[in-house]
């Protein structure tokens, strides 16, 4: 009786886990899912991007209490059920890789992984290169390996009160964004450190886990602003 539609369907025509099932790659283990609001918001989700370069199937769960369903099925023919944020997925070769120019080296990219941690200090639980983004620069994970953020705001308004856990960031070197932060971190370091605050916000909010958007909104118009002035 359970029918979602997916990635590959048109119009969000729904499919039963049984056709999703026969669709699957050989070498593909799981089903694996995504919450959102709608469809166009999960398509955009940087949780998809590993699981979108290996061509699987996503599902698509609009109704938050979705994820209840999945998470106390657990398993359907054999195949675990799997939240994309949580999926473990790493691409054998980055999808977007360019040349040595234009993306980190390993050195380069150890050290600017070490001054992300520096600069956002407790906020954040581990700093990492992801092995599952393609296009965003990063994404943040959740350091609960069993509760999603749709999870988490859920229980919340149930409970009210859900032990806090810091997320972890992951970031991808092959990203400009990535470079040039490296870049500017040297040049600029009072700059650089807005731009982190904003890329983890950015993050944040992309997984619906930033709850107070003031300080990234005055953040965001401070940036505006001094690029505003480099421009006179």
């Amino acid at each position: 009786m359970l029918r979602y539609p997916s990635s590959i369907a048109q119009d969000d025509q729904p499919a039963s886990l049984a056709e999703y099932v026969s669709r699957m790659p050989d070498e593909q283990k799981d089903i694996y899912y995504v919450m959102g609001p709608n469809r166009s918001s999960v398509e955009t989700s940087p949780y998809l991007e590993a699981l979108q370069a290996k061509s699987y199937e996503v599902l698509y769960l609009y109704d938050p209490w979705d994820e209840f369903v999945m998470d106390h099925l657990s398993l359907f023919s054999e195949k675990k059920l799997v939240s994309a944020e949580k999926a473990d997925i790493t691409l054998d070769k980055p999808a977007n890789e360019k040349p040595d120019a234009e993306h980190l080296k390993e050195e380069e990219t150890k050290e600017l992984v070490t001054w992300l941690k520096e600069v956002l200090g407790d906020r954040v639980g581990e700093v990492r290169v992801s092995q599952r983004l393609v296009d965003s620069p990063a994404v943040v994970v959740g350091g609960d390996s069993t509760m999603t953020a749709s999870m988490r705001k859920i229980m919340e308004q149930v409970k009210g009160d859900v032990p806090a856990s810091k997320q972890d960031l992951e970031i991808n070197p092959n990203h400009r964004m990535m470079t040039r932060l490296d870049h500017t971190r040297r040049e600029n370091n009072e700059l650089a450190v807005k731009v982190t605050e904003q890329i983890f916000d950015n993050c944040l909010a992309a997984a619906g886990l930033l709850e107070d958007t003031r300080p990234m909104v005055k953040r965001l118009n401070d940036l505006m602003e001094e690029i505003l002035d480099t421009k006179r």
